[in-house]
């Protein structure tokens, strides 16, 4: 973690913040599920005490009972590794032109990824009836964000302002790829020679792009420090949306009564250092849909057609477009 802060002059502020982490894993077969997702104490609980773990030619014997089901000591030999790594960095800009006023600059970026390496060996059960199985997978989520804000307070006599305004774009980028192999003459390559496998396994990859931009506002204005307004307003856009129904307008609104700051209730000073009567009404917006649920979608399968079967790729719909598909919002009260 690395912060650093720099004043420029009395009017410009300016600083830059960061956070790089790693983590590498080595992963144990822990799993609940049967078979050739077996984990180590599942299979060693249906094994059995009279069987060994491991006989004198140096193979894994088998519950004969349970002729799909791994020996657990063999699970031990199964390499699988992953890392996860982060970075987040913000670097902002702070600018008082004048009394009561600051202008905020922000940029900020968020990237995480990760990779998982995995390969089932010979010396297992399910490894051994596919001669070696090695699989790779990686997962890359992005987050980009930009921000401007303008705030301003003041004081007349007992009325005091704040005002704040706003704009945020914010940018997400995901992905997603999966491979690989089996069918190996070697345990030795691990995951780091998929093309030696005869079996190349179905490569999967994915990826989106999402945007959210965002106008914001909000008013706070308290007289005498008893009694409190405040009004908030925001227009978001989201690209996950239809067309037409990109945008959608989410406004608030509260007031309060500091009952402890008046005159002819000020023994409750003595009780209460803040006592405030408030209520308060808003409507919040929703996003959360997941990508390009407001398009038609196509997926694609492998058919076998002909009398001699030809293996023939295909696409069909797998939904159809909502071009209705728009922000869900919530009003309460409290």
């Amino acid at each position: 973690m690395e912060n650093i802060a720099q004043e420029i002059n009395r009017f410009v502020k300016t600083g830059v913040n960061f956070t790089a982490s790693r983590i590498d894993n080595k992963n144990s077969q822990l799993g609940a599920d049967q078979y050739e997702n077996s984990g180590i104490i599942r299979a060693a609980i249906q094994q059995g005490p009279h069987i060994p773990a491991i006989d004198e030619n140096g193979d894994y014997p088998l519950n004969p009972q349970l002729a799909l089901q791994p020996n657990p000591y063999s699970l031990l030999t199964i390499s699988d590794e992953g890392r996860i790594e982060r970075f987040l960095g913000n670097f902002f800009v702070d600018i008082t032109p004048l009394k009561g006023l600051t202008v905020k600059l922000k940029a900020g970026i968020d990237r995480g990824s990760s990779i998982r390496q995995n390969y089932l060996p010979t010396t297992t059960l399910h490894g051994a009836l596919e001669h070696g199985r090695a699989f790779i997978s990686s997962v890359d989520n992005n987050s980009y964000l930009l921000e401007a804000t303008a705030n301003y307070n003041t004081s007349i006599a007992a009325h005091n302002i704040d005002l704040l305004g706003g704009v945020s774009q914010q940018k997400f980028i995901t992905g997603t790829h999966s491979e690989g192999a089996s069918g190996f003459i070697t345990d030795a390559f691990l995951w780091n020679n998929l093309g030696a496998g005869s079996v190349q396994l179905p490569t999967n990859s994915a990826g989106s792009k999402n945007m959210i931009a965002s106008y914001f506002g909000r008013v706070n204005y308290n007289f005498k420090r008893r009694y409190y307004v405040t009004a908030t307003v925001r227009t978001d856009g989201a690209s996950v949306f239809a067309a037409n129904h990109k945008w959608g307008t989410f406004p608030s609104a509260a007031v309060a009564w500091n009952m402890a700051e008046e005159p002819f209730l000020g023994f409750l000073k003595n009780t209460f250092s803040q006592l405030k009567l408030r209520v308060s009404y808003g409507i919040t917006g929703n996003q959360e849909i997941g990508s390009y649920n407001s398009l038609s979608q196509y997926s694609f399968n492998t058919y076998q057609l002909g009398r001699n079967p030809v293996q023939v790729r295909g696409a069909f719909p797998a939904n159809i477009a909502n071009p209705g598909l728009q922000w869900e919002s919530t009003a309460s009260a409290d």
